[in-house]
């Protein structure tokens, strides 16, 4: 089942909030973004949170941290905030230090977008168009993202159409916390993945690929605390196993209270963050608090500044190939983990 809510806006405007149920679940959705807002599973005798969000709507319009939201037209890092495309140079607004961080200040996160509902399917459909020079990016796209609740997974279909080629890299950047609060270092992880790529102090890659240090290796399902006992935590780019198959889970995370989330992805990488930067949010589902360490994202991308890395895959989509990425996520309720 699903259905919308408008919410009015200050200065004008409204923003909608997409409501998907389905069983034992509940996904809140806001135009904003397409921010994941809520995300609850029936489960212990609770209506279980599974990831992290503010409970006014109005708090997204200053999400500074990135909760629940679609980011880009490029996410991660692109290095001094430029990039070359067929012999022309672009200059981009930075907004973290001299970089570029997830499409800039105005980018897909803060785009109010058009939202249509598909009853039928359980699904939104949001779509925006990004204008030619928007936040410095060559081109028109036109982004279609649908998210959908079916069968038990929830699923996101995100699209970009230009006219001419323009870099194009999305990320969903959920908080996953399965406990719904508190320090994540319970949980249990799994990554399908045994390098990264080492960045600089300003965390930009560096261009080389190594294999993962000892407290990023998580090929073995391993309880967090017992993987980084120093509680290093990391925001890393891990890359995924060359040949794996790509409809097996790339990433498991399990809690303490026997819920489990499947991550399903078609993109080469995850970003995996620990949340130490996320600070003190005060505001949160059901007046929850956040603070450091209280949420994992796993972002399956392509590698940060691979506009500016000729050895990593390219991000540049083209009138002739469109941009496609889809990711599912699977919630269930199982045994504690061991």
């Amino acid at each position: 089942m699903s259905r919308l809510q408008a919410i009015d806006l200050p200065g004008g405007g409204q923003m909608q909030r997409v409501v998907l149920e389905e069983g034992a679940q509940e996904v809140c959705l806001l135009s904003l973004g397409v921010a994941l807002q809520d995300w609850r599973i029936a489960h212990g005798g609770v209506d279980q949170p599974v990831v992290l969000g503010l409970d006014d709507p109005l708090d997204y319009l200053a999400n500074s941290r990135y909760l629940g939201v679609i980011v880009g037209r490029v996410a991660n890092r692109i290095g001094g905030a430029r990039f070359t495309l067929d012999g022309q140079a672009y200059s981009l607004p930075a907004n973290e230090g001299a970089n570029m961080l997830h499409g800039g200040a105005g980018g897909l996160s803060q785009r109010n977008m058009a939202v249509e509902l598909d009853t039928a399917a359980n699904a939104a459909r949001f779509t925006y168009r990004s204008p030619d020079g928007e936040e410095g990016f060559p081109g028109v796209a036109d982004f279609a993202i649908t998210v959908a609740l079916k069968g038990g997974r929830l699923r996101y279909e995100m699209r970009a159409t230009v006219d001419r080629p323009t870099p194009i890299c999305l990320a969903q950047h959920a908080y996953y916390n399965l406990m719904g609060e508190g320090p994540i270092w319970d949980h249990q992880l799994y990554l399908d993945g045994g390098e990264w790529t080492p960045v600089a102090q300003d965390l930009i890659p560096t261009g080389e690929v190594a294999p993962l240090p000892a407290h990023m290796d998580y090929r073995q399902p391993t309880v967090m605390r017992a993987r980084d006992p120093e509680l290093k935590g990391m925001d890393g780019n891990i890359l995924l196993r060359a040949g794996r198959d790509p409809a097996q889970p790339a990433a498991r995370l399990t809690a303490p209270n026997g819920l489990s989330l499947a991550l399903i992805t078609d993109q080469p990488a995850i970003q995996t963050y620990t949340a130490s930067a996320l600070g003190d949010i005060h505001g949160g589902l059901d007046g929850r608090s956040y603070h450091p360490f209280g949420g994992l994202c796993l972002e399956p991308q392509h590698s940060p500044d691979s506009v500016n890395k000729s050895q990593f895959p390219s991000i540049i989509a083209t009138p002739d190939q469109p941009y496609l990425q889809v990711l599912e996520l699977e919630l269930t309720a199982g045994a504690t983990p061991a």
